[in-house]
């Protein structure tokens, strides 16, 4: 068997290509040595020369810092880059845009990001060279198996954004009539009837809560009560977090081989075997039932769930849709969550904002009913939840993109080809919004009392407020969490009273990279109280007339 020098070379460690005599003695005594030795010792020579020559090649490119920006470090701790990122995410960010007046980037485990200004917002929000799915395809291992989700999203970029914008919003109507429907069944099961003061994890509370509403809207009645894809859709989303951070903490030329013993990522290929069994038996059950009606001369049921409103925006396209349902649920759920658990610990905290929530809910029921008409009158709520995104965000940084091909800003800002970035938020400047450290429940109803435009409503976005993405790119399931929102903190403001709790004196707030998320063991005090109105629907949704 012979070898290439060129191959022998990593091995070597040193060039056989000179005139050194050293180097010649010692490549033909490692040719000798290899060509004596047994096949499968040669067979991992070379492949450890393969092996040690990649990692070189990647830790040189793609891992490497970008030139022509500077690199952001916790100031004072004498870290590397790379460490002061894994050590403080949003610290090494903030450092960043103290010491520097415009872009810079950090080192994270999976390569460069650029940080840019806020000033950058408005004009990067829908470039053409700039794609928002791909700028995570790396983070999250899109390639590997039991991120199908994640996958998903990349191989159909179309799919679930023209299936929320095409089907889902303009059936809001329906939409609510059904989230009304499941609130009023989950609540009391989740929450109880306790009428004494008692203390509740909340976050997990609402975790199920929020997975049965958002479950009945994507897969139906039944699927949304099926305890195995309850706790799919629970878990799915921090063991594919968790799975993804451990395999960025790994050598990455070991990942294709460490996934497939990492306990997260077992999880999550287990979660997709499960979930096909679910989401398939139940496609092919609609499938069947439809040709048997029409055969019958007969109308199908009408459509009012996410499942079958994909299938008809996919047509003849061939589409994964248990990855496609993972998809919508690893961008949901645990959103969602957070936000009715935050919007809840500032009603707790606020307390005096808690009976006029009441009071609006109450006199907007009584003057339209449950309808989508309903949850735009609720105006106060609107304005209460934005205020409390914007002082509790997802993040300080947003707007992630990846660069497609090389881009010139108007200020002459050059962003190369394959670099990821993000951009600064603002939301507690005082040049922006007044008193910005102060929660004021009705800004941003002044604020939209005050103006003919719709730049203020919870849904909206804008170069001041992201946290929802801003341009093309915006979170197109933004108008189903609110409504989600809106029903759930209706349900739960006039059955039970909030309080905080004072044995609760672990941080409510903790970081995961860049990312701000309440603790998950964060409690709260909650009693039942008779609610003034009744808010329940009591009717089957299907069977109601809604636009």
């Amino acid at each position: 068997m012979s070898y290439d020098k060129n191959l022998l070379e990593p091995v070597l460690g040193a060039s056989i290509n000179g005139t050194s005599n050293a180097y010649s003695n010692a490549y033909s005594n490692a040719r000798i040595l290899l060509e004596s030795a047994p096949l499968t010792f040669q067979a991992f020579a070379f492949g450890a020369s393969l092996l040690i020559g990649y990692y070189i090649w990647a830790t040189l490119t793609s891992d490497r810092a970008l030139s022509g920006f500077p690199i952001a470090t916790l100031p004072g701790k004498g870290l590397k880059p790379k460490e002061s990122y894994v050590a403080d995410a949003s610290g090494t960010i903030a450092a960043g845009l103290e010491a520097f007046s415009g872009p810079f980037q950090i080192l994270t485990n999976t390569g460069p990001k650029i940080v840019l200004p806020h000033k950058y917002a408005g004009e990067i929000k829908s470039r053409p060279e700039l794609d928002f799915n791909e700028a995570f395809r790396k983070d999250f291992f899109a390639h590997y198996p039991g991120f199908d989700g994640f996958r998903a999203s990349l191989d159909h970029p179309l799919l679930i954004p023209q299936t929320l914008r095409l089907k889902l919003t303009p059936n809001m109507g329906l939409v609510t009539n059904h989230l009304v429907d499941e609130a009023s069944v989950a609540l009391h099961e989740l929450y109880g009837e306790d009428p004494k003061w008692h203390s509740i994890a909340v976050k997990q509370h609402n975790l199920n809560f929020i997975a049965r509403l958002s479950s009945r809207i994507f897969l139906g009645k039944e699927i949304c009560r099926n305890e195995r894809w309850l706790e799919i859709a629970k878990n799915h989303t921090v063991d594919s977090f968790l799975a993804a951070r451990d395999l960025r903490a790994q050598p990455f030329f070991l990942r294709r081989i460490m996934h497939r013993y990492m306990p997260h990522n077992i999880n999550i290929q287990q979660h997709y075997t499960d979930a096909s069994k679910i989401i398939s038996t139940e496609v092919e059950r609609r499938r069947i039932r439809a040709k048997t009606l029409l055969a019958a001369g007969q109308k199908p049921p009408r459509v009012s769930d996410a499942i079958g409103w994909m299938v008809e925006v996919a047509g003849e396209e061939k589409v994964d849709y248990v990855a496609s349902q993972l998809s919508l649920t690893v961008a949901s759920i645990h959103a969602t969550t957070e936000a009715l658990t935050i919007a809840l610990l500032d009603i707790a905290t606020y307390p005096k904002i808690a009976a006029e929530l009441r009071q609006e809910v109450i006199e907007v029921l009584k003057s339209d009913g449950w309808s989508k008409q309903a949850l735009y009158n609720l105006k106060l709520m609107d304005s209460f939840l934005k205020e409390s995104q914007r002082l509790h965000p997802p993040s300080d940084v947003t707007l992630n993109r990846m660069v497609m091909r090389n881009l010139e800003l108007s200020d002459g800002m050059r962003l190369p080809k394959g670099a990821r970035i993000m951009v600064q938020s603002k939301l507690r400047d005082p040049d922006i919004y007044k008193n910005p450290n102060d929660f004021d429940a009705r800004r941003f109803l002044d604020l939209r009392n005050s103006s003919s435009n719709n730049a203020n409503q919870y849904v909206s976005t804008s170069s001041e407020m992201f946290a929802f993405g801003h341009g093309k790119h915006a979170c197109p399931g933004r108008f189903l969490a609110s409504s989600e929102l809106k029903v759930a903190l209706s349900h739960m403001l006039l059955k039970y009273d909030w309080k905080l709790d004072p044995s609760d004196t672990m941080p409510k707030f903790f970081d995961n990279e860049t990312a701000h998320m309440t603790n998950p063991g964060l409690k709260l005090m909650m009693r039942r109280r008779k609610e003034e109105i009744n808010v329940d629907l009591g009717v089957d949704p299907d069977l109601l007339d809604v636009e």
